[in-house]
């Protein structure tokens, strides 16, 4: 892959900026579960991995969740507009449909077309996320080929009180939350609700072939709530929801050319779920699981008396989950998935259901300085019977403050509802796709801070494209090779977090990169408190991309090429007593002009102001 000399000297600044540290050790290592399906630091993972906490949401200034993940190394996000609209997630190169998506360990996303609704996930119900880069299929079955995102939502922590924050800003954009929360001797709960609503911008261009010149607002109602309970013989129960519903609108064809054509749609997402955790003996942990995901969307025109389209799909997951401690540093977890996925729809599609049951094992291993993993699993699903997934990784400790990784995983992802059965545009002999990624990492850690540099190669084969026709394919065959390098260190004072990627998504059929990510970005976050006060800075810039549209006058596809842009965002926070606080924000505080899809606008400047308070504790104490 060729280096740039934008991309070398952003390599000399990672060196550079790690060089400049002043000695202090900087936070501990977080407690991550979705790399291993068991509680391990993020030091000991033999993946990659980035951990997002709440601390961390509050500070960056984000308002909404693709606008939050934009920040992360190595992942790309394209959206038809701001404020609610499709948006995209692309973890090192592969498709939006190659990543799972999990809130609070059950299963996410639309069945009919295999991606999930960032833009309608509340952020201010998420209480920490954890991004794990590379195949899990061997552990969660299909889907997890590029990597595997979980998102925690909130939970009850230390005295129950309560909490409540208002935020008003550009575009008539206003958010309002409250709730209560806290321990209550050895259970917990969590109770919230609020909205997000914005009048919004004109999302699309009129080269697209089609343009309503109005303000594509943006409405969404959230509610969260969550209880647990730990007995001291181990035994635990949590239960959870999360409720999104509200209104987005959009730009189509007008009413002149197509009035019965689509411009807003009602949506629902709720997750409903439950754990058990039990512990027979000292050395054997059972977990039992279930949830059910709903992701709902009915399109239709406003003021238009055509039937609406409805679009529903919900997913039923459960799981039985054995761990198995051999002594100090052997650990054994082996289980039984299930999923069932099920479309109602206005649109009559040949299938409605399908169901997938997956077995894994997996075995870990520290043996003196080396760290071993095997994992492997058998997934039988109901259309397209028996496959196995398997990864092996090896780690060793060169010194105390270097770690050297390498791994191979293999993964693959079922087609999706759309693909098989959609009337007119589908093909139901569609094999599912397959991949193997091979990864090396070299990370460290010293006084001064964490850096790492992983180099990944991953083959994609079965790829499903659309033909001449527009019907889908196996015809397609992807080889992406990567670099991604990160150091978190202190400088003056300073927390900074630098994040390099050097992506190569290459179709090898035709020759051409892959559409809507970019081959280079690079990251900055800046943060520190003054007293009272706490500033956050990111800055992020993004290389050139592909895109393609269909053009309405050729009746075909078309390639272009969209530049790269550089964006800055600030955000600060005043404590006006423990607990009250001010806080305000900048997104594009430069008011850049950028596309991350073609004919579809982005925000310029928009600041945003608002208050939060932090109640006393109930019943005393600090």
């Amino acid at each position: 892959m060729r280096i740039t000399h934008r991309a070398g000297a952003a390599l000399l600044l990672l060196g550079c900026a790690a060089g400049a540290a002043r000695a202090d050790e900087l936070t501990t290592s977080p407690i991550v579960v979705t790399a291993t399906r068991t509680a391990e630091t993020a030091d000991q993972t033999l993946s990659s991995v980035t951990v997002i906490t709440r601390a961390d949401i509050r500070r960056s200034g984000a308002v909404t969740l693709p606008q939050l993940l934009r920040q992360v190394n190595g992942l790309d996000v394209a959206s038809n507009g701001p404020f609610g609209k499709l948006s995209s997630v692309f973890l090192r190169g592969t498709n939006s449909d190659d990543v799972l998506v999990m809130v609070d360990g059950v299963r996410v996303g639309s069945v009919t077309a295999g991606t999930v609704s960032w833009e309608f996930l509340p952020l201010s119900e998420i209480r920490r996320i954890e991004i794990v880069r590379g195949p899990h299929s061997s552990l969660y079955g299909p889907d997890a080929v590029g990597g595997v995102i979980q998102i925690f939502t909130r939970k009850g922590r230390g005295p129950l009180r309560a909490g409540a924050e208002v935020t008003y800003g550009s575009h008539e954009t206003y958010q309002a939350f409250g709730g209560v929360s806290g321990a209550v001797g050895r259970g917990w709960i969590n109770l919230r609700g609020g909205g997000l609503g914005t009048e919004g911008i004109n999302v699309s261009q009129p080269v697209l072939g089609f343009n309503e010149p109005d303000r594509d607002g943006y409405y969404n109602d959230s509610f969260s709530a969550g209880a647990g309970y730990r007995w001291g013989n181990g035994t635990a129960v949590r239960v959870n929801a999360l409720r999104a519903t509200g209104t987005t609108r959009y730009d189509d064809f007008p009413p002149s050319s197509f009035s019965t054509s689509p411009n807003a749609d009602r949506f629902l997402q709720e997750v409903v779920g439950g754990l058990v955790r039990l512990q027979p003996t000292e050395a054997w942990t059972v977990r039992l699981r279930a949830g059910r995901s709903l992701d709902d969307r009915t399109s239709f025109r406003e003021g238009s008396t055509a039937k609406p389209t409805r679009y529903d799909s919900e997913r039923i997951t459960a799981s039985w989950q054995n761990e198995f401690a051999v002594g100090r540093h052997q650990l054994i977890t082996a289980g039984i998935d299930y999923l069932d996925d099920r479309v109602d729809s206005t649109t009559r599609y040949d299938r409605t259901s399908r169901y997938d049951v997956g077995a894994f094992a997996q075995y870990q291993l520290r043996l003196g300085r080396n760290d071993l993993l095997g994992s492997l699993r058998l997934d039988h699903d109901e259309q397209f019977g028996n496959h196995t997934t398997g990864s092996i990784a090896w780690g060793y400790r060169l010194t105390r403050a270097l770690h050297v990784t390498a791994s191979y995983g293999t993964a693959f992802r079922a087609p999706t509802f759309n693909d098989l059965y959609y009337p007119g545009y589908s093909n139901p002999n569609l094999r599912p796709e397959t991949s193997d990624t091979a990864e090396v990492e070299l990370r460290g850690r010293h006084r001064w801070g964490r850096w790492h540099v992983d180099v990944y190669h991953t083959g994609i084969y079965d790829l499903i494209q659309l033909d001449s026709r527009f019907i889908p394919q196996n015809i397609g065959r992807t080889t992406i090779r990567g670099v991604e390098a990160g150091v978190d260190t202190r400088i003056r004072g300073w927390k900074v977090r630098l994040g390099l990627a050097l992506t190569r998504p290459h179709d090898d059929i035709d020759g051409t990169t892959l559409i809507r990510r970019t081959e280079r970005s690079f990251k900055v976050a800046l943060d520190r408190g003054f007293g009272r006060t706490h500033v956050h800075v990111d800055w992020v810039t993004e290389g050139r991309r592909s895109d393609a549209f269909f053009n309405p006058v050729t009746f075909q596809s078309e390639r272009v090429r969209l530049s790269g842009y550089g964006l800055v965002d600030a955000s600060i926070e005043y404590a006006l007593t423990p607990n009250w606080s001010l806080h305000a924000a900048v997104d594009n505080l430069f008011d850049r002009g950028y596309q991350t899809l073609f004919g579809y606008n982005t925000l310029g400047r928009t600041v945003f102001v608002g208050v939060r308070y932090r109640g006393t504790p109930w019943g005393g104490g600090a």
